[in-house]
């Protein structure tokens, strides 16, 4: 599970620096096929439970910042993502979405949050 604390007050620089330092995490996080796991049983069929783990602290930040923004929805399907696979690069454009939902949050709370 990620080491990132979720802020006890709603503000939004607190929500803004918790939301950069997933990013962070994922942005740096090294992809793994299941070929490079061919011993370890455990992790053959998930190479990648970190990115999980980021997915679920994103998710959990988003809806503790306000459970009723629409991104919620959206981002509710990222957790159907495999992050699995013996083919980086499409497990690299699954990286690329949760991507692209961290920068949408951020930047929403820079430019749209009170």
């Amino acid at each position: 599970m990620s080491n990132l604390k979720f802020p006890i007050m709603k503000e939004k620089k607190n929500f803004v620096e918790k939301a950069e330092g997933i990013r962070k995490q994922v942005s740096e996080y090294k992809i793994h096929s299941m070929y490079d796991y061919m011993s370890e049983h455990d992790r053959l069929f998930n190479p990648n439970p970190e990115l999980h783990d980021f997915v679920v602290s994103f998710q959990h930040l988003v809806y503790a910042f306000d459970n009723h923004l629409p991104l919620n929805t959206e981002i509710s399907k990222l957790s159907s993502l495999k992050f699995c696979g013996d083919n980086v690069p499409v497990i690299e454009k699954e990286k690329d979405e949760v991507l692209k939902y961290i920068d949408f949050f951020i930047s929403y709370l820079k430019e749209y949050s009170v």
